[in-house]
Order: C-alpha cells, then sequence, then structure tokens
C-alpha cells in the first residue's frame, strides 16, 4: 500500500497541478485504503478473531473520520462545527 502511495506521489510530482486538486485525489486514495481496511477486519472477524478484527476496525473508523473531514475541506465550501 506505501510503495503504490509512494507511485503516485511521484507520478503526480512530474506535473505542475493545483496543490488542492491534488490533495482531493489523495482523498479519494485514503478512502479506498480505508475501504480495503474495513474488508480485512470483517474477514477478521468472520475467521473469529475478534481482538486483531476489533483493533483494525478501530483503526478503519478513526481514518474513516479524518477521510470524511477531508471530504468536507477539499470538496466542498461548507465547514464542519468540530
Amino acid at each position: 500500500m506505501f510503495s503504490f502511495l509512494d507511485m503516485v506521489n511521484h507520478y503526480l510530482g512530474y506535473f505542475n497541478i493545483n496543490i488542492k486538486f491534488k490533495n482531493r485525489i489523495y482523498t479519494v486514495l485514503g478512502m479506498l485504503g480505508d475501504l480495503y481496511l474495513f474488508y480485512v477486519a470483517f474477514r477478521w472477524l468472520s475467521n473469529q478473531y475478534y481482538l486483531r478484527g476489533s483493533l483494525i476496525m478501530l483503526a478503519a473508523i478513526i481514518l474513516l473520520y479524518f477521510s470524511i473531514m477531508n471530504i468536507f475541506y477539499y470538496f466542498t465550501t461548507k465547514k464542519t462545527a468540530i
């Protein structure tokens, strides 16, 4: 996963694009990574590894919060109440 993000970072570094557009791309990639973490957590939980699955689920929920904050910041003009 980190090598994929590093590859995207190097690829986007070759172009002179708006920083807000680049951060929108990173937000979408972060959401895809978060979906993968939810998938992994559900697979751990379905195989009855409850502690590992719940810890991965907790990390995915925390990352989901930050991804939603990034969506508010980069994709809308609205501000959050928090």
